[in-house]
């Protein structure tokens, strides 16, 4: 295998959410399902794992990842106010 090449279009993608059956996505809100696991969670980008490896790290990256992850942490903010005053 050669070295991989990174076209950063999943980084543009921030929700990985799941499908219903005519292709729209659906929120799952776990705060109301199971709040346990969903204070265990962290929130982080799906794309984190990339952040590893050494020569992928740049700074435009790093607010990026930080940036989506300030997104992901507001929307769960958000998911929490509906699960408990509702």
């Amino acid at each position: 295998m050669g070295p991989a090449v990174d076209h950063r279009m999943d980084e543009q993608i921030i929700w990985n959410f799941n499908l219903n059956t005519v292709g729209l996505p659906v929120i799952q809100n776990e705060w109301i399902t199971d709040p346990w696991r969903a204070i265990k969670k962290n929130y982080l980008p799906w794309w984190k794992d990339k952040m590893c490896a050494p020569n992928y790290i740049t700074i435009d990256k790093i607010n990026m990842y930080n940036k989506h992850w300030e997104w992901r942490r507001g929307l769960e903010n958000l998911k929490k106010k509906h699960a408990y005053y509702d």
